[in-house]
């Protein structure tokens, strides 16, 4: 990931997690960055595991595929 993908997926992440925002908001945040770099799916997935994250893997699947939908994307690494 280069710096500019880093910086908006970080950019995503801070907002989501401090805000709470409900799942919608952040689609089209992460569909951003998921177009940059289908790494942030998979990131997205480790995060519970080290607490950085407190969603169900069911959340974080319709986050994942609505963001790639979005993105336009067929597939994202990281989509289970």
């Amino acid at each position: 990931m280069d710096s500019a993908t880093g910086e908006i997926g970080v950019a995503v992440q801070s907002h989501w997690f401090s805000v709470g925002s409900s799942v919608d908001e952040p689609i089209p945040l992460f569909a951003r960055a998921f177009a940059q770099d289908t790494g942030w799916a998979t990131l997205l997935w480790r995060r519970p595991a080290v607490g950085l994250l407190s969603a169900d893997s069911a959340t974080i699947a319709r986050i994942v595929r609505e963001s790639c939908r979005v993105a336009g994307l067929q597939s994202c690494r990281g989509m289970k």
